[in-house]
C-alpha cells in the first residue's frame, strides 16, 4: 500500500502543469487575433503609400519568418512557400479589383484559396522527403522563368536591350536550348520521383507513376503555347485561360486524390 501510494503521489508530482499550457495558447490565440484585427484596420486607417508598403514588407517578412521556423522545426526543405503566397495574392487582388470586393473579404478569399491549394497537395508533400520538391519545383520555376524571358525577348525584339540591359546577353536560340533542357530534366526528375522506393512507401500505393503522362502532357502543351502561340509571359493567365493546360492539371489533381485514398 505504502509503495502504491508512494508511486501514485510520484506520478502527480511529475504530471505536467495543464492549465499553463492552456493559458499560453489561450495568450497566443489572443495575440494572433488582435495582429489579424490591425491588419484588418490598417488600410481604413493610413492613407499614404509609404504607410502602405511598411506594412506589405512586414506581412512579407512574417511569411518568410514563419516558413523558416517551419522548415527548420520539421526538417521539411520546401520551395513551394512563395507559391502559397502567389496564389493568395492572386486569389485576394482579383476579389478586390475584378470582382469590387471590399478588401476584408479579399483577404479571405486569398487566406482560402491558399488554404484550399494546401488541402489538396499537402497530403502528397508531407509524406515525402524534402529533397524531391527541392529539386522539382526548382527546375519547374527555371523553366518557367526563361519562358517568360523568352516571351519578352520575342516581344521587344530590338529594342530587348533598351529596355532591360540583361536581354542582350540572350538570344532565342540560346532560350530554346535551355528551355529544351530544362524541360527534359523536370521531366526526368519528376519519373523518378514517381517510381522512388521512398515516395511509393510513404504515399502507401505503387501506382503514381500513372501521373506521369499527365505531367507530360502539361509540359508539352505549355512549351507548344511558347512556340507556336507566342505566349509563356503569364503562367497564371495561361492557366485560367488555357482549357487543355486546365485540364492537366485539374487531370493531375484528382489522378492523386484516388491514389491516396481510392
Amino acid at each position: 500500500m505504502a509503495s502504491i501510494a508512494g508511486t501514485d503521489m510520484t506520478s502527480n508530482a511529475e504530471a505536467p502543469p495543464v492549465v499553463g499550457s492552456a493559458r499560453g495558447s489561450r495568450g497566443t490565440l489572443i495575440a494572433l487575433s488582435a495582429v489579424a484585427l490591425i491588419l484588418a484596420v490598417v488600410p481604413y486607417v493610413i492613407d499614404e503609400r509609404f504607410g502602405y508598403h511598411i506594412a506589405i514588407m512586414v506581412c512579407f517578412a512574417a511569411i518568410g519568418a514563419s516558413s523558416l521556423h517551419l522548415i527548420i522545426r520539421t526538417g521539411h526543405v520546401s520551395l513551394c512557400h512563395s507559391a502559397f503566397v502567389g496564389v493568395g495574392a492572386y486569389a485576394s487582388a482579383n476579389a478586390v479589383m475584378k470582382l469590387n470586393l471590399p478588401f476584408v473579404v479579399g483577404l479571405l478569399a486569398g487566406t482560402l484559396a491558399s488554404a484550399s491549394l494546401a488541402l489538396v497537395i499537402g497530403p502528397i508533400i508531407l509524406r515525402l522527403t524534402g529533397k524531391y520538391f527541392v529539386l522539382i519545383t526548382f527546375l519547374l520555376s527555371v523553366f518557367l522563368s526563361l519562358a517568360r524571358r523568352r516571351q519578352e525577348l520575342a516581344m521587344l525584339g530590338d529594342a530587348a536591350a533598351v529596355h532591360r540591359s540583361v536581354l542582350a546577353e540572350y538570344s532565342l536560340p540560346l532560350l530554346d536550348q535551355l528551355i529544351s533542357s530544362t524541360t527534359a530534366a523536370t521531366l526526368v526528375a519528376y519519373m523518378i520521383y514517381s517510381v522512388s522506393p521512398d515516395v511509393t512507401e510513404k504515399l502507401g500505393t505503387h501506382s503514381f507513376h500513372l501521373t506521369v503522362p499527365i505531367v507530360v502532357f502539361g509540359m508539352f502543351r505549355y512549351v507548344y503555347l511558347i512556340h507556336r502561340r507566342g505566349e509563356g509571359d503569364d503562367p497564371a493567365r495561361l492557366l485560367v485561360t488555357d482549357r487543355p493546360l486546365r485540364f492537366s492539371v485539374l487531370a493531375w489533381i484528382v489522378a492523386d486524390v484516388l491514389l491516396l485514398y481510392a
